[in-house]
């Protein structure tokens, strides 16, 4: 790719510009914005064996409802009426150290319920979840009420139609014990104990920096 330098020369870029994977028509659509890497490994395929899934009370398939006029919504289904009901993957590769942000973000779609529990779980921590003083929650886009369950594990409600959540976590010492970080997503909420429900979620991005980027799409060859 190439641009104009201050002095209104063409040069080559020393890198490639970021794509809005979610602005189609016939303009440009480069992004004016910093680069950064999503570390899901297959975050356009659920069904790729990287995702955790409690296949006998949790169902991930394929919906055929675009989300944001790019790639398909997966419809998650909640089957039996136990709690702590999750879709999950391990995020590889994360060497931490104190004071390091963790951010991660999802689009989610109202189902047959409204309500997910969404967070980042540190597995062999002091504390799994973290600490409420070093976690936030942010609506980027569409409406819906956050509530905080425990750390950086937050209760999101009354999901009018299609909202994206965001989630940070600040590592804090007690956290460098943990063998694993993972993100973890709870159709109908991770103390729901009702059955055959399902929302769907879309474009799952982990990354190391103190808020969310754009949509970075990544699939496994």
């Amino acid at each position: 790719a190439t641009c104009f330098d201050k002095d209104g020369r063409l040069k080559l870029m020393d890198m490639n510009p970021r794509v809005d994977y979610f602005n189609y028509g016939s303009g440009a659509k480069v992004l004016v914005e910093k680069a950064s890497t999503n570390l899901i490994p297959d975050s356009l395929d659920l069904l790729s064996g990287k995702w955790n899934i409690g296949n006998t009370y949790i169902k991930v398939e394929k919906s055929d409802i675009r989300a944001l006029g790019y790639d398909y919504f997966w419809k998650i289904t909640k089957l039996d009426n136990g709690s702590n009901r999750n879709v999950g993957i391990i995020i590889p590769g994360i060497k931490l150290s104190e004071g390091m942000m963790l951010t991660q973000r999802c689009l989610f779609k109202k189902g047959t319920t409204d309500k997910v529990s969404f967070g980042i779980y540190l597995t062999g921590a002091g504390n799994n979840w973290g600490s409420i003083s070093n976690v936030t929650c942010k609506i980027l886009s569409g409406n819906a009420t956050v509530g905080n369950q425990s750390g950086s594990l937050f209760k999101i409600t009354d999901i009018e139609d299609e909202v994206c959540v965001e989630v940070t976590r600040e590592i804090v010492a007690s956290d460098l014990a943990a063998t694993a970080v993972n993100m973890l997503a709870y159709p109908d909420s991770s103390v729901s104990n009702t059955a055959n429900v399902h929302l769907y979620m879309a474009y799952p991005q982990f990354e190391i920096n103190s808020c969310s980027t754009s949509y970075i799409p990544t699939i496994t060859e």
